[in-house]
């Protein structure tokens, strides 16, 4: 025949091992909840840093892009660079005195290329790559045309080298827009490691799917999940529509774990050239994470101490009595009247039983 071993244990030790469960129970329910929420506002701060991140960099690249408008207004107004324009274009100059002095000024500018146009946008000075270039009208994404129509205007742009932000400008002579000088600051590896320097944040630049300029060497070349290019819209070379905005995720950076956020490389056209992603460390809040865990168990192993001594305290002041009426009952079965009472217990249940059982006694 089977036994259940509760019906074994005396009535303290059942009286113990319901208290010190109800106690686990509750601390459990409890520190599970709380733990959530926890998380959950620690998930919230990662987030809103990560935002305010995001923000710091594009806020930066707009400071880059007020800072190329500033340095096409100084050299469409340097009287060397009108004059050796004019000279070259409407006499027949030598293009070496424009080149040097271009090449003076492009030492003193944060800029990765200054070049000078003349009025079909083939280039002057500055910025040659080759011999080709030299005869070949520029566009760079209708800048050029802009810029000969008499803007100064500053945007993103893509090409085969990559992204970068583009400013352009006529040079006039009197009224009369003689050509143009255009400054380009490369999105590249040394930009990002600025961006790095200000922010502390690993920033890398997509094109397509593939990371093509980055401030840690880890993520250089690195594709991109493809459900982040398909939740934006962009493709290899960029759509004219697509969504805006941020799209948050995880990733590993040297077997460490890091938010990422994505958010969109765009023209002033509305253009979506690529994406940027902006990756920050997540151990503090992963350590912040476990150490709230540690500080919950550490809170149940107390609480349930804290109940088997109460538990013991409570059962005994609750099974004394009940022996001592036990004892006496025993004994009035057994027809011995002559058994001294106890002392009553006052008010309550066990106190009414007492009252009786002496009450018999006597």
């Amino acid at each position: 025949m089977h036994i259940n071993p509760w019906h074994n244990l005396d009535i303290k030790t059942k009286l113990m091992i319901m208290l010190v469960s109800l106690v686990i129970s509750l601390m459990g329910v409890s520190s599970y909840i709380v733990s959530k929420i926890i998380q959950h506002r620690l998930n919230e701060a990662q987030q809103r840093q990560m935002k305010n991140t995001s923000n710091f960099v594009q806020s930066i690249i707009k400071d880059y892009k007020k800072k190329s408008l500033n340095y096409i207004k100084l050299l469409g107004s340097d009287e060397s660079i009108r004059a050796g324009t004019y000279y070259i274009t409407f006499g027949g100059g030598e293009r070496d005195q424009l080149v040097k002095r271009v090449g003076e000024i492009h030492e003193t500018f944060d800029v990765d290329m200054i070049e000078v146009l003349d009025d079909r946008g083939v280039v002057l000075a500055g910025g040659i790559n080759s011999n080709e270039d030299q005869d070949r009208p520029k566009n760079y994404s209708g800048l050029v045309k802009k810029a000969l129509g008499g803007e100064v205007l500053v945007d993103l742009v893509s090409d085969i080298t990559g992204y970068g932000i583009m400013a352009a400008g006529p040079i006039k002579n009197q009224d009369d827009v003689i050509g143009i000088v255009v400054v380009r600051i490369d999105l590249n590896n040394d930009f990002l490691k600025r961006l790095w320097e200000l922010s502390g944040a690993y920033v890398s630049v997509i094109k397509g799917d593939k990371i093509i300029s980055t401030n840690t060497e880890v993520l250089r070349g690195r594709s991109i999940d493809n459900k982040i290019i398909k939740e934006f819209g962009t493709g290899r070379e960029g759509i004219s529509s697509g969504r805006e905005g941020i799209i948050y995720g995880e990733m590993n950076i040297d077997d460490k774990p890091f938010s990422a956020a994505y958010t969109t490389l765009i023209s002033d056209s509305g253009y979506i050239l690529g994406l940027m992603m902006i990756c920050l460390d997540s151990t503090p809040t992963i350590d912040a994470i476990n150490n709230t865990y540690k500080i919950i168990l550490y809170l149940i192993v107390i609480a349930s101490l804290l109940a088997i001594v109460l538990g013991s305290f409570f059962s005994n002041s609750i099974i004394y009595p009940i022996n001592q009426g036990v004892t006496l009952a025993h004994k009035i079965s057994e027809g011995d009247l002559t058994h001294e009472g106890f002392v009553k217990e006052d008010g309550g249940i066990l106190g009414v039983l007492q009252d009786s059982l002496n009450a018999i006694n006597k």
